[in-house]
């Protein structure tokens, strides 16, 4: 009889042991997810913003962030102030800021009840955290170096999204349909080649992601020379490797 008990408890200290460390790796996924970019990019309010322009400093005006419904890990789904690390992935206005930064001004926000990072990109690239959590995160980017940029975190400095950079000259006008394939993606563009390649395409989140993550492969068709020449330059500067080729002639290897 004793001898079942001790293997009882023994079994039980197992489980226990288990769903302590699922919980920690979950948990340090987190932390390296936040740790992994210097700056971050949230959306605001586009009305804001323009106040902000124009007297921000006069009249101590603090921005009105966007939010993003998000579900929990127990199922609850709840307002969260997004944040994203690839500088054009929101749409409208954005602020730059720190992760600390981020973190310390969501503390006392009352619209959100949690902060998410990528929202809607997939559990590998996105993390979500809980306003109640908020702080033992901001010890452990403290822990790996990371200091807020100021002592008051809600007033960061707010600048609009930097200026696009000017269209290239359109190329000659060549003939027939051409193609645009990406070869390879480094996992650290992965999130700004999703963006781009969604900008471009139209197409929704699901589907221009598995186009990245199957890589190589075709992503877009019977393009114009142009539009062919503007999608291979916009998705290099994102990060991918890829080609354009006329469909008429040989495809690249």
């Amino acid at each position: 009889m004793t001898k079942r008990l001790a293997l009882a408890a023994l079994a039980v200290l197992a489980v226990v042991a288990s769903l302590a460390l699922r919980k920690q790796n979950r948990w340090a996924q987190k932390v390296n997810r936040f740790s992994a970019a210097n700056v971050l990019v949230a959306p605001i309010d586009v009305s804001t913003l323009l106040e902000m322009q124009a007297a921000a400093s006069a009249r101590g005006l603090k921005p009105r962030f966007t939010y993003a419904t998000v579900a929990l890990e127990d199922g609850r789904r709840v307002p969260a102030r997004p944040a994203y690390y690839e500088p054009n992935a929101p749409e409208g206005a954005v602020m730059t800021i720190s992760p600390m930064d981020f973190l310390l001004s969501a503390r006392d926000d009352s619209g959100a009840e949690a902060v998410a990072l990528n929202p809607g990109l997939g559990p590998e690239l996105s993390a979500t955290v809980e306003k109640g959590d908020l702080m033992s995160l901001v010890a452990s980017l403290e822990r790996r170096g990371f200091r807020a940029s100021s002592q008051a975190a809600p007033a960061s400095p707010v600048t609009a999204a930097p200026p696009a950079a000017p269209e290239p000259p359109p190329i000659p006008n060549e003939p027939g349909t051409w193609t645009v394939k990406i070869q390879e993606v480094a996992p650290e563009k992965k999130v700004a080649v999703i963006v781009a390649l969604r900008r471009l395409s139209g197409k929704g989140l699901a589907e221009v992601k598995e186009l990245v993550e199957s890589a190589p492969g075709v992503v877009g068709e019977g393009l114009s020379a142009n539009t062919s020449h503007r999608w291979f330059e916009t998705l290099t500067a994102a990060g991918a490797s890829g080609s354009r080729y006329d469909a008429g002639g040989p495809a690249p290897q």
